[in-house]
């Protein structure tokens, strides 16, 4: 019986992650970079991969999101963490 349950199930390929986002800084978002790495490495559903490859881009600051080649993103899935208040980033004028 466990053996055509497992027939029965459909095996997905890695979902391929672009993660970015650091600042060089070793401080805050460097850290929080290493975090996010660390977790989703324990996932055996997430591969890492190059933005031109990826299904999903995960971004540690909207800033940074701001700085990629929007063609780069175009049908990508992004994910992107927005620390502190969010409002201060519909407001900042970079």
């Amino acid at each position: 019986m466990v053996a055509a349950i497992v027939e029965g199930l459909r095996v997905r390929p890695p979902t391929r992650v672009y993660l970015t986002g650091g600042d060089s800084a070793g401080w805050a978002l460097d850290e929080e970079l290493k975090m996010v790495r660390d977790s989703l490495t324990t996932l055996s559903r997430v591969e890492f991969s190059r933005l031109d490859n990826c299904e999903v881009v995960h971004c540690l600051n909207p800033l940074m999101l701001r700085e990629l080649n929007t063609a780069a993103l175009a049908g990508k899935r992004i994910v992107c963490h927005v620390p502190g208040d969010p409002l201060w980033f519909v407001f900042f004028d970079r």
